[in-house]
């Protein structure tokens, strides 16, 4: 699932972006950021639109915001 979207190269650094956010959690969640899912998104990625709990969810969110943005979105990534 994690292919989609992802380019081949990026998807290790992906899975690390996962581990270092979440811990592989599809339900973990920031209380003081709101920030959700594998990838921790951010509310204003998803909130009334969304679930970020939902893996496929998650991971396409945050595939889109990698082809647009690179790594920035996430402050553990270099």
């Amino acid at each position: 699932m994690l292919s989609k979207g992802w380019r081949a190269w990026s998807v290790r650094e992906a899975l690390t972006c996962i581990r270092r956010e979440s811990g592989g959690n599809q339900y973990a969640r920031n209380p003081y950021s709101g920030a959700a899912g594998l990838f921790q998104l951010m509310p204003g990625f998803w909130a009334g639109r969304y679930n970020p709990y939902r893996i496929a969810v998650n991971v396409h969110i945050a595939a889109d915001l990698y082809a647009r943005r690179g790594w920035q979105p996430w402050v553990t990534m270099p």
